[in-house]
């Protein structure tokens, strides 16, 4: 599980995915940026960006609470607004 309000830099080398468990009981304003610094994902290799399994927070308005990332060298900004609207991107 990450924190929230923090910065995160991923090493994406090994394996095929990196799995990343977002807080279980965030607060409105919280914030976490996730950084791939390997530049090494592809159509194989991802970032998964989860609620955990039993959350009810959507990612994006999705209520499976999932969000894929496969783009080499992505970055992005998530902000926690409420539990209807969950976690928005705020940069990419």
């Amino acid at each position: 599980t990450v924190d929230s309000n923090t910065n995160y830099y991923i090493n994406t080398f090994s394996g095929t995915e990196v799995v990343l468990t977002l807080p279980t009981s965030p607060q409105k304003g919280d914030q976490i940026r996730f950084l791939d610094v390997t530049d090494a994902l592809t159509y194989n290799k991802q970032i998964k960006i989860t609620t955990g399994s039993g959350s009810t927070n959507p990612i994006q308005g999705d209520a499976t609470g999932e969000l894929i990332i496969q783009t080499p060298g992505a970055g992005l900004g998530l902000l926690y607004i409420n539990s209807v609207i969950g976690w928005r991107l705020i940069e990419l």
